[in-house]
């Protein structure tokens, strides 16, 4: 990524007076010492990640661009290879980064795309299964965007980088979708994009800011492979996450977030992931902002969904929770998500969490349903994370976003507790939220049911809680 931005930075003063021939000697010379000790020191691993992807971008990068260098073919050659034989090693066939970190999906789709650009502008060919999953990619940033322009901080996120070409806030990947609204001449992308359009002007040319936009509305998807499936109508947005721990069973920048969901609506985020933080400079913050208890799930025994690593093995989570079950329905009126995970099988008392979450469109409302099927008697607890100021009232509670209220009605016989948490909405940013917990404990079979209902703000809570009881 030095090598890449180092690259830009001599494009850039190329006709500066101050870049003299001294100076560019020295950042050749340091270029070529760069493609040497990537080419010596790829970050093999098990399982390759973004670490390995990134390798191949600075060779192909360098190899392309300074190909009066003796050694460039070698680098373009095996950055090419490595560049376009992790798209098919890394990314599910319906565009989702096997990593499970929404924050990392738009990290590693620019490393791709900016590698397509280059190299389509070079006469390098690029093969055409990465471009149509690289297409993929841009489509699972599509539905899981919110109309404000932010996305859900479901898994790690680091805010990284390849070359920051723009001055667009984090938390957002309207950037990217501009992009490939320009490489694919989508007006959807491009329309969800808004005005983050500085990335794909220096990407694509000044043509970006006359292709057309079109900012209607995307309905619900599900994304399989990766495992995240979005519940969508015109103010509201849910992605729930019913994938593996991430990165073929080792966890890497993925949570215990299994069966949770992340929830926006009416112009604000409602019930929402924890985020991530940080990584090594704060060990426990770490590992409380990736446990079970920091997503909105269940759950069991005070025991997570997969036992996390420590000390130094804080990107390790054992491979306990494998989803299975899993079906969705949708159309224009109702969204049906069904999923179960077997974490809890590894207990003296096995269980099963099911998870059963219908979206009436029409109505705004929400009706979670969670199962627990096997033996003996066990504690459950339900965990939400409100990102809004929240009032408690007749023992329901009012989440308030600008243009309705949320009302969250718990599970019957449940006891309630307000505990103290964090939220994370960036890398090394966090602030004090709620946490809203509903615990029983209980013989299974145990079944508990939650209902959100969004209305007009100000609606009594008898009258919201007729909406759903009537049913």
């Amino acid at each position: 990524m030095r090598a890449v931005n180092w690259l830009w930075a001599a494009a850039l003063f190329a006709d500066a007076p101050q870049f003299s021939d001294g100076m560019k000697r020295r950042v050749l010379k340091a270029m070529l010492q760069h493609g040497r000790h990537i080419l010596a020191n790829l970050e093999h691993a098990d399982v390759n990640g973004n670490h390995y992807l990134s390798n191949g971008v600075g060779l192909l990068f360098l190899g392309v661009l300074l190909a009066d260098f003796a050694e460039a073919g070698a680098w373009r050659e095996k950055g090419a290879e490595i560049v376009w034989g992790e798209m098919e090693r890394q990314v599910y066939a319906d565009g989702v980064d096997f990593e499970q970190g929404i924050g990392y999906q738009g990290l590693v789709a620019e490393l791709w795309y900016s590698s397509v650009l280059l190299s389509e502008r070079n006469g390098v060919p690029v093969p055409p299964a990465v471009r149509e999953r690289l297409e993929r990619m841009f489509e699972f940033m599509r539905a899981y965007t919110r109309p404000d322009g932010s996305f859900p901080q479901i898994g790690d996120n680091d805010d990284g980088r390849l070359a920051n070409l723009d001055e667009e806030p984090v938390g957002s990947h309207r950037r990217h979708l501009a992009v490939g609204g320009a490489m694919y001449a989508r007006a959807d992308l491009l329309g969800a994009a808004g005005d983050a359009l500085d990335t794909a002007v220096w990407l694509c040319g000044p043509p970006v800011l006359g292709l057309n936009r079109d900012p209607e509305h995307i309905g619900s998807k599900p994304f399989p492979d990766g495992g995240f499936y979005v519940m969508r109508a015109s103010d509201a947005v849910m992605v729930i996450d019913a994938g593996e721990i991430g990165m073929r069973g080792i966890g890497g920048h993925g949570h215990n977030d299994v069966l949770s969901f992340d929830l926006w609506g009416a112009g604000a985020p409602l019930l929402v992931d924890s985020g991530t933080y940080t990584y090594t400079a704060d060990p426990r913050a770490r590992q409380a902002l990736r446990s079970t208890a920091a997503h909105n799930t269940l759950r069991v025994d005070r025991q997570e969904t997969s036992r996390l690593g420590d000390d130094r093995w804080l990107w390790l989570i054992d491979n306990d929770a494998h989803p299975f079950g899993v079906a969705w329905q949708s159309d224009a009126e109702r969204d049906v998500f069904v999923g179960s995970h077997d974490g809890y099988r590894r207990l003296p008392q096995p269980v099963e969490h099911t998870r059963r979450i219908s979206f009436d469109k029409m109505r705004g409302w929400w009706r979670i349903e969670d199962a627990l099927e096997g033996s003996g008697e066990h504690l459950a607890e339900l965990f939400f994370h409100p990102a809004v100021p929240i009032q408690i009232e007749q023992g329901a509670v009012c989440l308030r976003a600008p243009r309705a209220d949320l009302w969250l009605f718990p599970p019957a016989g449940t006891t309630f507790t307000q505990q103290d948490g964090w939220i994370s909405q960036g890398y090394g940013l966090h602030r004090p939220a709620p946490v809203l917990v509903y615990a029983v404990r209980a013989a299974v079979p145990l079944h508990l049911r939650t209902d959100l209902v969004l209305v007009e703000p100000g609606t009594p809570v008898a009258v919201a809680r007729s909406l759903v009881e009537r049913d």
